[in-house]
């Protein structure tokens, strides 16, 4: 049975990210979490948002390289009209 709750440590583990991108995350309201005393814990069902936001986010990213590729002049050419 997994846990209900991880620490900033194992959840930016098994997102392979930094502890550092995840405390960025709570510091712009873009994860909950709670405090057990000094503790921050972070719910396990995160886990399946930030998956699939990273892969939104990848998929963005691969289209947006793509387009300027097949632009005239690279990132620089202007907007895509």
């Amino acid at each position: 049975m997994s846990e209900r709750y991880v620490s900033v440590g194992a959840f930016a583990q098994r997102l392979d990210t930094s502890r550092q991108q995840v405390h960025r995350w709570i510091r712009k309201g873009e994860l909950s979490f709670v405090r057990v005393g000094r503790l921050i814990r972070i719910d396990a069902a995160e886990e399946c948002v930030r998956r699939a936001t990273f892969r939104r986010q990848e998929e963005s990213h691969a289209i947006a390289r793509l387009l300027n590729e097949r632009r005239p002049g690279g990132t620089n050419a202007g907007p895509l009209l």
